[in-house]
C-alpha cells in the first residue's frame, strides 16, 4: 500500500508537472522516504545475520514518528496545491 502511494505520488504528480520537481517539498519528501528505507533495510539485514545493534532497533521503531509526517505533510500538501492548478487533482 505504501509503495502504491509513493509510486502514484512520483509518477502521477512529480513526473507530470515540471514546476513541482524543483520544490523543496519534493526534496524533503524523498529525503524522509530514503532515510526511512535505509534504516529499515539495514535493520532487516543485520537482524537476519544476528548482529543488529540495539541503537538501530531503536531508530527503526522510533524515527518513523518524525520521518512519517516529514515525508507526508510537506510533499503532499504543497504538491496537491500545485497539481490542482494544473487540473490533475480536483
Amino acid at each position: 500500500m505504501q509503495w502504491g502511494g509513493r509510486t502514484h505520488f512520483l509518477l502521477a504528480i512529480v513526473r507530470r508537472i515540471h514546476e513541482v520537481q524543483e520544490l523543496p517539498a519534493v526534496f524533503i519528501t524523498f529525503f524522509a522516504w530514503s532515510l526511512t528505507e535505509v534504516i529499515r533495510y539495514s535493520h532487516y539485514a543485520l537482524n537476519i545475520s544476528g548482529g543488529c545493534p540495539s541503537w538501530l532497533t531503536y531508530l527503526r521503531y522510533t524515527l518513523f514518528i518524525v520521518l512519517y509526517p516529514m515525508g507526508l505533510a510537506p510533499g503532499e500538501s504543497e504538491l496537491y496545491m500545485h497539481s490542482s492548478m494544473f487540473g490533475i487533482c480536483s
